[in-house]
C-alpha cells in the first residue's frame, strides 16, 4: 500500500521561504515598463531642409525625452527628424546630420553611445554631428568646476573616436526617478550613490535653446567622406 509522504511543519516553512525568496529576488530585478521615444517627424528634405537622426542612449527613458524635445525643435525648423535609441542601432547612412546623446553613468558617457559612434565612424565623420549628455551632477552642483568636470566626459569620447569631431556638445541636468528603476537598482543607488536626491532637474528651456542654436550648423553643407 502506498503511503502518503507527510511534510513536516518545519519543512513546509523552509520550502515556502525558498520559493518566496526566489520570487522576491525575481521581482526585485524586474524593470518597470518604460516607453522609449521613437518616431519620425517632418516632411521631405530639400531647399535647406535636412534629414536628421537623433540617436540616444537611455536606460530609464528620461534622456530619450530630451532627445524627443531636440527632435521636435529641429522638426519645427522644417527638417525631417528620426528619434531612435542607439540600442536599436539605427543606420546613420542617408542622413544629412546626426545628434547623439546619452546619460553619464560612473563618470562616463553610456557605453552603448560610445560604441554606436565608433561602429558608424565611416558615416559620422562625413556629416555634421552634435553630442549631448544628461547628468545629475549638473542639477545638484552649481559650481562652475562641476560643469567643467562633466564636460571632460566628451574629452574621453573624442579620444576614443577621434575621427568624429562634433560641431557642438550639449550638457544638461538629468533626472533621478526611482519609480523607473527595478527595486534592486534602487537599493544599490541609495546605498552607494554620492547623492540620491530624487527629482527632475532638466531645464527644458536650455534644451530647446541648444537645439535651436545647432540647427543652422546641422543644416549646413554636407561633405560626405567615403569609407
Amino acid at each position: 500500500m502506498n503511503k502518503k509522504r507527510l511534510v513536516s511543519r518545519r519543512g513546509f516553512i523552509i520550502g515556502a521561504s525558498v520559493v518566496a525568496a526566489g520570487g522576491l529576488a525575481a521581482w526585485s530585478v524586474q524593470q518597470p515598463v518604460i516607453d522609449f521615444p521613437a518616431h519620425h517627424c517632418g516632411g521631405t528634405p530639400g531647399d535647406g531642409r535636412r534629414r536628421i537622426l537623433i540617436a540616444y542612449g537611455s536606460q530609464y527613458g528620461t534622456t530619450g525625452e530630451v532627445a524627443d524635445a531636440i527632435g521636435k525643435v529641429l522638426c519645427e525648423a522644417g527638417h525631417a527628424t528620426d528619434v531612435v535609441r542607439v540600442q536599436d542601432d539605427p543606420d546613420p547612412a542617408g542622413y544629412d546630420a546626426v545628434v547623439v546623446g546619452a546619460p553619464v553613468h560612473s563618470d562616463a558617457w553610456l557605453p552603448e553611445a560610445v560604441a554606436y559612434v565608433g561602429d558608424h565612424v565611416a558615416v559620422l565623420r562625413g556629416v555634421p554631428v552634435a553630442y549631448f549628455l544628461t547628468c545629475m551632477t549638473l542639477g545638484l552642483a552649481r559650481q562652475p568646476e562641476a560643469r567643467a568636470q562633466v564636460a571632460e566626459v566628451f574629452s574621453a569620447v573624442r579620444a576614443k573616436v577621434p575621427n568624429v569631431q562634433p560641431i557642438d556638445m550639449g550638457l544638461f541636468a538629468g533626472v533621478l526617478d526611482f519609480r523607473r528603476m527595478a527595486l534592486a537598482n534602487q537599493l544599490m543607488y541609495r546605498a552607494f550613490a554620492e547623492n540620491s536626491t530624487e527629482g527632475d532637474y532638466r531645464d527644458w528651456g536650455a534644451i530647446r535653446a541648444w537645439a535651436a542654436s545647432i540647427q543652422p550648423r546641422l543644416a549646413g553643407p554636407v561633405t560626405r567622406t567615403r569609407s
